[in-house]
This record gives structure tokens, sequence and C-alpha cells, in this order.
């Protein structure tokens, strides 16, 4: 516990300065190394991914995340079809010899759209409305992993989904729910956005609940692939995946919601 506490005082510090303060360049620059180590951590899961096939993965992720930086008109799901018939033919020259094709070209599609669609999102959202946007949407995730925590560990006895994460209760599930929308309604004023009580509460509630369908899916696929962390990156946190699991979900619901 005071590891994972320390870790988050000397990451959130500058992660703040970034969003409050930084460019949406600066922000850009964050998310390309962000989306290698999500992809690494993603690929050293799967059991018989090579590192060229990693390789193919970053720089498909890049391409996709300077696509909409740099606001090319290329419809997302066109880029991911290409990826697709990419990964196609280069499998052709070495087939039979590897075998397993719609197997190991699903866990590459899986990673890209699973890690980095939702940093792209990320980018749209920073690009519309500000670094301020991405701090609610963290703020709210933040808040609901602490609540999970301490209502869990205090009042917790029911499990929640145990056959995939033991340690989650029901009184855990319902105290995240609770604190993502206390903090959506407190981050909503501190930060002067556009959105009433009522509205940043729906968002709060929204946020929390797929921000911790997030994180089970994450121990799930954890679970397949017989490890406790996806890396060791982040002190008392593990690895980056692990760190941004509910983010991962929780973006495409923000984004849809606000936007659409």
């Amino acid at each position: 516990m005071i590891r994972r506490i320390l870790s988050s005082v000397v990451l959130i510090p500058p992660l703040l300065l970034l969003l409050l303060f930084g460019s949406s360049d600066w922000f850009f620059a964050l998310l390309l190394p962000v989306s290698a180590i999500l992809l690494y951590e993603w690929h050293a899961m799967v059991q018989g991914s090579s590192r060229i096939q990693f390789l193919y993965s970053v720089i498909a992720s890049w391409l996709l995340l300077a696509a909409k930086f740099f606001g090319l008109a290329v419809p997302l799901e066109l880029l991911l079809l290409l990826f697709l018939m990419l990964l196609l033919v280069l499998s052709m020259p070495r087939y039979p010899e590897e075998g397993r094709t719609i197997q190991r070209i699903g866990y590459h599609v899986t990673g890209v759209i699973y890690c980095i669609v939702p940093l792209i999102l990320l980018l749209d959202l920073h690009h519309y409305w500000g670094g301020k946007a991405v701090l609610f949407l963290l703020l709210v995730i933040w808040a609901t992993d602490s609540g999970a925590l301490v209502f869990g560990k205090w009042l917790g006895q029911r499990r929640f989904a145990a056959r995939i994460s033991p340690g989650k209760t029901v009184t855990g599930f319902w105290g995240g729910l609770a604190m993502g929308v206390v903090a959506a309604m407190l981050a909503a004023t501190w930060m002067s956005l556009p959105w009433q009580w009522g509205h940043a509460a729906v968002l709060g509630l929204v946020i929390s609940f797929f921000g911790q369908m997030g994180d089970l899916a994450e121990s799930m696929l954890k679970r397949e692939a017989g490890v406790k962390d996806s890396g060791r990156l982040i002190p008392g946190h593990g690895g980056m995946l692990d760190r941004l699991d509910s983010l991962l979900f929780a973006a495409p619901v923000f984004f849809i919601m606000i936007r659409y």
C-alpha cells in the first residue's frame, strides 16, 4: 500500500500539470510511449508473440495516433481494416510453418483496438474540450478506484465476480460508484466545466461503472494469460495496463456521452 501511494505521489503531479497547462503537442507526445508500453505488456501476456509482431503493432498504433493528431481525413475503421489486411499479407510467406494464423492475427487486432483506440479518443477529447475533460475523466476513475478499495476492505464481505477477481466485493462496487458520482460533481464545479450537477452526476455514474468493468475485464485477461500483473513498471500498481485498465473502458463511453 505504501509503495502504491508513493508511486501516485510521484506520477500524478506531473500529469496534472500537463493536462492543466500543457498543449496538445505534449499530450500527443505522452501518448506515444504510453501506447508502446501498453502494447509491450499486451504482447508479453500473449503466448507465442514475437518481437516483430510487437513492432508491427507499435508502428500501426503510432500511425493511428498521428493520423488523428494531424487531422488526416481517413476514417479509423479504414485504417484498422488496412492493418488487418497487412497482417494477413505478412503471414503468407511463412505459412503453414507458423500456423494458427487466425489466432495470432486476432491477438494483434484485439491488442490495437483494446489498448490504442481509447488513446485515440483521448486525443479527440483533448482536441475538442482541452486537458480539463481528460482530467475530469481521470479524477472520476481515481475516485472510483479509491472508493472501491476503501469500502471493499472495510465493509466488503460478499464477493463480486469471484471467479475473475476474488478481491472485488459488492460493497466495494457500490462504494466505487458513489465516490465516482461525488468526484464528478466536485470536479465539474472545480474546473468550471459546462455541466450542471445532475449532468455531472450521470457522467460520473457511467464512467465509474464502465471503469470498474474495465478493471474486471483486464483481470479476466490476466487470469486467462496466467499472470498476476501485466508488468512491473509502476511500483505498487503493476504495469501500465494495470494502471489504465479502467480508462480503456471508460474513455470511449465518456467520449460518446459528451460528443454525441
